[in-house]
């Protein structure tokens, strides 16, 4: 009976003290898997006054396009970019075909259209594009 209280102790241990941490610090890095978060998170926010823009164009099958799902997938994108530090003007399209396309623009600059399921290519892309890009001031944030 111990054997098996010390071995689901060894396995459990990692996974919470990753999500306590997760919780104390707000470090997305150390997020639960499957967590989409609590807090309601703003599609549009303020965006800062230095450095690119980065839009992000989301085509949505049109039957779909207000659905949740379409909105969570933005979410999604949003989680990306706050994770590195930036904020993104996200908007969701109703578009005459069968699967959802993401379009990343940054500055003067264009990434995409990239399948949904590729989608994190155009964002490491266009964070890539951000940092290089002269106008960008890192002192906000540090």
């Amino acid at each position: 009976m111990s054997a098996l209280v010390i071995a689901v102790a060894v396995m459990a241990t990692p996974a919470s003290v990753a999500a306590g941490y997760y919780y104390l610090a707000n470090n997305q890095t150390f997020a639960p898997f499957g967590y989409a978060g609590a807090q309601d998170i703003d599609i549009n926010p303020e965006l800062p006054e230095h450095g690119p823009v980065i839009r992000v164009a989301i085509a949505w099958p049109d039957t779909q396009a207000d659905g949740p799902q379409a909105n969570t997938f933005a979410k999604q994108i949003r989680q990306a970019f706050a994770a590195r530090g930036l904020e993104v003007n996200i908007s969701i399209t109703a578009a005459q075909q069968k699967a959802a396309s993401v379009v990343f623009n940054v500055g003067a600059n264009t990434y995409g259209p990239f399948p949904k399921s590729r989608a994190a290519a155009g964002v490491e892309a266009s964070i890539s594009a951000y940092w290089l890009d002269p106008d960008t001031d890192e002192s906000d944030l540090y």
